[in-house]
C-alpha cells in the first residue's frame, strides 16, 4: 500500500496532526463560532484542498505526464481550472484570512506537495505510476478535507463534498480499496 501523500505534507511542514472528518455530523468543532477556523483548522484546509487539486488533476493523462514541468502557478490554474480564485477566496473566508495570505499559503504547499509525490514514486516515474498514485490517495485526502470548506461546491464538483468519501470502517475501507482499484484502472484505461 502507497503512503499516505497527507502524511507526506505533514510531515514536510512539520504538521503534527490533523482531524479526521466524522462523516455523520460532517460537523467540526469551532472554538470561535462564525470567525471562521483557528489556525490548525485553517492549514488542514489549505494543505487538503491543494493535494484535492493535486489528486483532480493528477489522475489524469496530462496531468500525470506535466505534473513536474509547470511552475506552481501554471499548475494552480491547471488543479482547480476556472476555480483558482474561488478556492483562494473560500479558503481566506474560512479561515478568516485575508486573500492574498491564503494565496501564499496555498503556493507554498504545491511543492511540497510535488516532491511527496516524487519522493513516493521516484524523480524519474513515468507518467503511468505517478497517475496510479495519486488515484490511490483519493481516500486519504478527502477523509481530512474539512466539510465546512465546501471544496466540492468551489470547484464545481459536488462529489468531493460526499460524505461517503470519509467514511471508515472495515465495510468502507474495504469498499473505499475497491474504488482505489477502479480508480487506478480507469487511468490506465484513459493511457490505452
Amino acid at each position: 500500500m502507497a503512503e499516505n501523500i497527507v502524511t507526506r505534507v505533514m510531515d514536510k511542514f512539520q504538521i503534527e496532526s490533523f482531524i479526521k472528518i466524522d462523516p455523520n455530523t460532517q460537523k467540526e468543532e469551532r472554538p470561535l463560532a462564525n470567525k471562521g477556523a483557528n489556525a490548525k483548522q485553517f492549514e488542514q484546509a489549505s494543505v487538503t484542498a491543494v493535494l484535492a487539486g493535486l489528486y483532480k488533476y493528477g489522475s489524469t493523462d496530462d496531468g500525470a505526464r506535466n505534473l513536474f514541468t509547470l511552475g506552481t502557478d501554471e499548475l494552480l490554474q491547471q488543479f482547480f481550472v476556472d476555480h483558482e480564485q474561488d478556492v483562494i477566496e473560500g479558503l481566506a473566508v474560512y479561515g478568516n484570512v485575508d486573500s492574498s495570505q491564503a494565496a501564499t499559503i496555498v503556493k507554498s504547499i504545491v511543492p511540497e506537495a510535488l516532491n511527496a509525490v516524487k519522493e513516493a514514486t521516484g524523480a524519474d516515474a513515468k507518467p503511468e505510476a505517478i497517475r496510479s498514485y495519486i488515484a490511490g490517495q483519493r481516500h486519504n485526502i478527502l477523509v481530512y478535507l474539512p466539510p465546512d470548506l465546501q471544496f466540492g461546491k468551489l470547484i464545481g464538483d459536488d462529489i468531493l463534498d460526499d460524505r461517503t468519501n470519509k467514511m471508515e470502517g472495515p465495510v468502507s475501507s474495504f469498499m473505499h480499496f475497491i474504488e482505489n482499484i477502479f480508480a487506478e484502472k480507469d487511468t490506465d484505461k484513459a493511457a490505452n
